[in-house]
């Protein structure tokens, strides 16, 4: 059970950088708790997004690293 980040893409453009202590499990789930990932899933389906891990870190480097892919993929904004 290995943590780390992650990221969603879109036909290859990133869409979305996550975390988790699990990061495979976090990775896979629906994430109805983020509203505007929720409504990507429901406009293109789940299975439309390509999911990978951008890195494997320790526990206490999760916030610092999820913000730090965040900004430099660019994530943050709406489209």
């Amino acid at each position: 059970m290995p943590s780390g980040i992650y990221i969603w893409k879109l036909n290859g453009v990133p869409k979305y950088v996550g975390k988790g202590v699990d990061v495979h499990l976090r990775m896979n789930r629906n994430h109805r708790d983020n509203m505007a990932l929720s409504r990507a899933i429901s406009k293109y389906g789940f299975d439309a997004f390509e999911k990978e891990v951008i890195c494997y870190c320790e526990i206490d480097e999760l916030n610092q690293l999820e913000e730090y892919y965040i900004r430099e993929l660019h994530t943050h904004r709406s489209e």
